[in-house]
């Protein structure tokens, strides 16, 4: 994995979260906390999760794979982001961030291991590329509960594949005659 795919990846990540919250802004407040019991709940839970995750994994690379705690700068917990403004805030905060510590990444950096866990004392092993590649796949996973979710509530939805990523941001071509 190259910086430069790492990168792109990062961009449609961020692309993507955007779409997904506009959607999740088309509920109510009440629908946003309205208790689900599928995967992690709510949509507030959900999107808390995508949130903490992308803030706990560039939190660790720029930490030198120290992982946050509650005592963390920059922790939050699921009640900071009780509103939607206020997630909608923190991701703000989240996305500036993750550029900071993108822009400071190295080819080298990426083949880096690191031990991740997998559950109460179990870890593997992974490079960083491949944990940004994870961190990218699981927020998808999660945008794709939020989407049903928000449509569960009669919200809007949209696309959020790479496919609309690059049709989105990729200059139009004419097609040939």
């Amino acid at each position: 994995m190259d910086l430069q795919t790492i990168r792109h990846f990062i961009e449609y990540h961020k692309w993507a979260n955007r779409k997904v919250w506009e959607c999740v802004d088309s509920v109510s407040q009440e629908q946003y906390t309205q208790a689900h019991d599928y995967s992690i709940g709510s949509l507030h839970k959900q999107v808390h999760h995508v949130l903490s995750n992308d803030w706990a994994a560039f939190y660790a690379i720029a930490h030198g794979q120290q992982w946050p705690n509650k005592e963390s700068e920059g922790y939050f917990s699921l009640e900071d982001v009780a509103s939607k403004a206020a997630a909608w805030a923190r991701w703000d905060q989240i996305e500036a961030y993750i550029d900071e510590v993108v822009a400071q990444l190295t080819e080298e950096q990426l083949t880096e291991q690191w031990t991740m866990p997998a559950g109460p004392d179990v870890y593997f092993q992974a490079s960083l590329g491949e944990l940004l590649y994870i961190m990218v796949n699981h927020a998808m996973n999660h945008r794709a509960q939020i989407l049903a979710l928000v449509h569960q509530y009669g919200g809007t939805t949209t696309e959020m594949g790479l496919y609309f990523y690059l049709a989105e941001t990729r200059v139009a071509i004419p097609a040939a005659d």
